[in-house]
């Protein structure tokens, strides 16, 4: 059984794997903003706790496109005939 993606096969390989990781990159960064903000009082709790979240799930995403890419390759072998060594 084949899994369905929602995303169109026309996205070359590691492209989510590359948007995850920027995602990663800059989710640290608006954190850290949150963070300055609300050591000078001019951020609200709930924004810092969005930053969290925000940081959370971009590496969260970032593991699933290196799974998801895993994934495809040992379909692409598979289907091709090959054994997949690990």
């Amino acid at each position: 059984m084949r899994s369905e993606t929602p995303f169109p096969p026309a996205f070359p390989p590691g492209f989510l794997v590359t948007l995850a990781l920027g995602n990663v990159v800059a989710a640290p960064l608006t954190d850290a903003a949150q963070r300055h903000l609300a050591d000078a009082g001019r951020a609200t709790r709930a924004k810092l706790t969005d930053a969290e979240v925000a940081l959370t799930r971009a590496r969260l995403d970032s593991m699933a496109a290196r799974v998801g890419l895993r994934v495809a390759r040992v379909e692409l072998a598979h289907a091709d005939g090959f054994a997949v060594e690990e």
